[in-house]
């Protein structure tokens, strides 16, 4: 397995259920790893929807060193693409060359309902049984 560690750097969401401005977790986190970034302290910074993961609606970059002493930015997925080593030929074997979880930061201003998100089998057989478990929200 491979033991390199490499500096993520996360996407996240904004919505008005986060805490606001410097009082985010997540602010803080962006700043730790941008110092120079602007907070805003009249914005909400989701806390929820700090991803860390390769899902298409917020991967995370990779910062690596280049052989000129200068960085890049590459997404985390090119590097799983390049090196199944890097998520173990076991989980590879299953899930393909890719992590087979989104690990969020959970810290929110007010209450939200948890989701629970099957996995294919069991989302394909709950479907058969309830294809329309959202009935009237569409057209």
């Amino acid at each position: 397995m491979d033991t390199r560690f490499f500096e993520l750097q996360c996407g996240y969401k904004t919505y008005e259920w986060g805490r606001i401005g410097h009082e985010s977790c997540i602010a803080k986190y962006l700043l730790s790893a941008e110092p120079c970034r602007i907070i805003n302290n009249n914005e909400y910074y989701a806390e929820l929807q700090l991803w860390m993961g390769v899902h298409p609606a917020s991967s995370s970059f990779v910062r690596l060193s280049t052989k000129h002493n200068s960085e890049e930015m590459v997404l985390l997925q090119t590097l799983l693409d390049e090196d199944e080593r890097l998520v173990s030929h076991e989980v590879a074997q299953v899930y393909g060359k890719t992590l087979p979880f989104l690990f969020k930061v959970l810290s929110v201003r007010t209450a939200l309902s948890i989701q629970a998100h099957p996995d294919k089998k069991l989302a394909e057989t709950l479907h058969r049984q309830d294809p329309e478990h959202y009935p009237g929200t569409y057209i």
